[in-house]
């Protein structure tokens, strides 16, 4: 794949995960301050979530990079941008895919989107 297009996919990919990610935190905080000192079991269980799936996706990214790393390294190309663009895509690719998760499972649990 050329790097150019390589880098820009990338870009609208962490862009638009910035607005899903924006998009789900509105929703759960709205949810949580809805519920207040009261949450029902399936707000208990989002708010766990919240949480837990964080750590999951930090650690899948993290070991995703690593071996991208190692990847890159043992054929000599770490030192590349198409290494560069490679790790970072492996690091966020966790995340990328958690918001996107949250965001299709929070609109239809809402009825919006």
């Amino acid at each position: 794949m050329n790097l150019w297009f390589a880098q820009a996919r990338l870009a609208q990919e962490l862009a638009f995960t910035g607005l899903q990610a924006g998009w789900v935190m509105s929703n759960r905080l709205a949810t949580m301050a809805t519920e207040g000192a009261n949450p029902t079991a399936a707000g208990r269980r989002d708010a766990e979530r919240m949480v837990t799936e964080k750590m999951f996706a930090a650690y899948d990214g993290a070991t995703a990079a690593g071996r991208a790393v190692a990847r890159h390294g043992l054929a000599g190309t770490l030192h590349t941008p198409e290494a560069a663009v490679s790790v970072l895509d492996a690091a966020t690719r966790p995340t990328r895919r958690a918001v996107r998760g949250n965001a299709r499972r929070l609109s239809k649990v809402r009825g919006s989107a």
